[in-house]
């Protein structure tokens, strides 16, 4: 495992509860990654100060829920997105690719997500500043931090 052996990365993965957490740490033993000791790696049921999070990741590995992309795009932050494909209307795939065509994210579909995949798309892109600082500026370009006054704005004037 590249990212683990050369400590080049900082992993912080929620996992959510349930089986998930317990799947994920029997995934990393099956790839010979012994997480208990590798400080570099931290995986936990539930990320309680995402926001602290969010704001010191260079690169950021998620789903593609709406209120998930507004905050990554809020922020700036440059994404790999994995879309949920058990969702209505594959709504997280065409959240993604918007975000995708927008610069800010690479989208790598459930089916194609495999470790070999991942570790790939990691390298390519934090090993090239140039490549990741565009997609942190073209993440901040989809951002609506005003989103909240342009609702109040909205509303007062359906009211008038």
């Amino acid at each position: 495992c590249r990212v683990a052996n050369e400590h080049k990365y900082q992993i912080l993965m929620g996992t959510g509860k349930n089986n998930q957490y317990e799947d994920v740490l029997a995934q990393f033993k099956e790839y010979g990654v012994d997480i208990t000791a590798n400080p570099d790696i931290k995986v936990c049921e539930y990320i309680y100060n995402m926001d602290t999070v969010m704001a010191a990741a260079d690169l950021i590995i998620s789903r593609a829920g709406a209120s998930t992309l507004c905050e990554l795009t809020a922020l700036g932050k440059p994404a790999i997105l994995v879309p949920s494909p058990y969702v209505t209307g594959n709504h997280q795939e065409h959240n993604a690719r918007a975000v995708e065509r927008g610069g800010g994210a690479v989208v790598i579909l459930e089916k194609d997500f495999m470790w070999e995949k991942l570790n790939e798309t990691v390298s390519t892109l934090t090993e090239n500043k140039e490549v990741l600082l565009k997609m942190q500026k073209d993440s901040a370009k989809m951002g609506h931090i005003d989103a909240l006054d342009v609702l109040y704005n909205e509303i007062r004037s359906l009211i008038k």
